[in-house]
């Protein structure tokens, strides 16, 4: 009970830190060299719902950073958000319209050899990506850079998910020119209990513009299994063709209290080759083929496309197909933008597919789009989309339509 209240008390506190960069927001511009700059998107969004009725949303996005010197230091502070207002209660894949992707300060020496995060944002190592209400501490000695962080996790559909903390250590080290060596330690509590603990190793290099090599391991200290591996390899033949190798593996990690950690679970396999080849600025092909492994089967995937900038033109497209015991698809997809007018663009596209299961009827389905876009030389940029999606199980097409305009500050 006491470790409860604990988790809940850090949770509170953290989350009054990530209204620091709010409060300080309106003090910065007062400092030397102070600005301040922003945008602005509203949007207004209408559909069709599965039942037939017609429902629609006006969504406020907003981005806002302000900085500042003082002291030998760089003050910024950067938010991001979004409000809407929506005609019924339902919207597709929103549990919570309301929301705050992300409101931090970061304090930086001028030389960039340390700096500070407070506040809500994202924190990305080679154990995991995280959004997280708290701190984060970056100190870079020359060819040692080390990181810490510490927050309770967070969610942008969420305030309060689990009550989780997180603690972080991580180190890059620079071997010699082009090569990095990274280690991550990482754990997540929940009422004073472990729930999950990871240890990672990244190691990249890049010679030149030939090649580059690359390898992720990230390791479960629970289980004692791998939970990621990812190893590969890119050639590159300058201006010309890029070759890529790749082997990875995903074993599905489940907290330390969750039913599933009790059972086996699926690792997915896959051995990938691409060929990417440019002739020209204009245009390029891709071209790739892989292996996937699973404990239940196997499969393949398929996929060839290219892009061609004709003019003022830009028309790509791309086919997959995947066949394997599970299932089988195939999906071709296509785009084309046009700037037919000065600052005046207009696109259109789909794509259309057929996914067949075993011991079911194939279903074939759809997605095509028609927009445009004015982008004036001052004034807010607008942005036009109609879009129709169906398939053979939906009883007919479903419509939406989209309409925005950006503000620069």
């Amino acid at each position: 009970m006491r470790m409860g209240l604990y988790s809940l008390n850090f949770r509170c506190k953290s989350s009054l830190l990530a209204l620091v960069p709010a409060i300080l927001f309106f003090l910065l511009p007062h400092l030397a060299g102070a600005g301040v700059s922003g945008s602005a998107v509203t949007s207004l969004d209408g559909w069709d719902e599965s039942g037939g009725a017609f429902n629609s949303s006006v969504s406020q996005y907003f981005r806002l950073n302000t900085q500042g010197q003082w002291h030998g230091l760089d003050f910024n502070i950067e938010g991001s958000g979004r409000v809407t207002d929506i005609k019924d209660e339902v919207a597709p894949g929103d549990s919570q319209l309301n929301r705050l992707y992300s409101l931090a300060l970061t304090i930086a020496r001028k030389d960039g050899s340390a700096s500070m995060v407070l506040g809500r944002q994202m924190v990305s190592a080679p154990t995991n990506i995280y959004l997280i209400d708290g701190l984060s501490l970056n100190l870079d000695s020359g060819d040692f850079t080390f990181n810490t962080r510490l927050g309770a996790m967070s969610d942008v559909e969420n305030l309060d998910p689990d009550n989780e903390i997180t603690f972080g250590l991580g180190m890059d080290y620079r071997i010699i020119s082009g090569m990095v060596l990274a280690l991550d330690y990482a754990r997540t509590f929940e009422g004073g209990a472990l729930r999950t603990e990871q240890v990672a190793i990244d190691w990249d290099y890049s010679w030149f513009r030939y090649t580059r090599a690359y390898f992720n391991i990230n390791y479960d200290l629970m289980s004692h299994a791998l939970y990621e591996t990812a190893v590969g390899t890119r050639l590159y033949f300058p201006d010309l063709i890029t070759l890529g190798i790749e082997y990875s593996q995903n074993q599905p990690l489940f907290e330390s209290d969750s039913i599933y950690s009790a059972f086996a679970v699926d690792e997915a396999e896959a051995f990938s080759f691409s060929i990417l080849f440019t002739p020209s600025p204009k245009v390029r092909y891709i071209w790739k083929l892989s292996d996937e492994f699973y404990k239940s089967g196997s499969g393949k995937r398929y996929t060839i496309g290219g892009r061609w900038s004709p003019g003022r033109s830009r028309i790509s497209t791309e086919y997959t197909q995947y066949g394997g015991s599970e299932g089988d698809l195939k999906e071709l997809g296509f785009d084309y933008s046009a700037a037919v007018l000065p600052g005046f663009d207009l696109g259109l596209g789909g794509n259309a597919s057929r996914t067949s299961n075993p011991g079911e009827d194939a279903v074939a389905g759809h997605n095509a789009y028609i927009g445009c876009r004015w982008s004036p030389a001052s004034g807010p940029n607008v942005d036009v989309r109609l879009e129709q999606t169906g398939d053979d199980i939906m009883d007919k097409p479903v419509w939406s339509g989209h309409l925005s305009f950006s503000f620069g500050i």
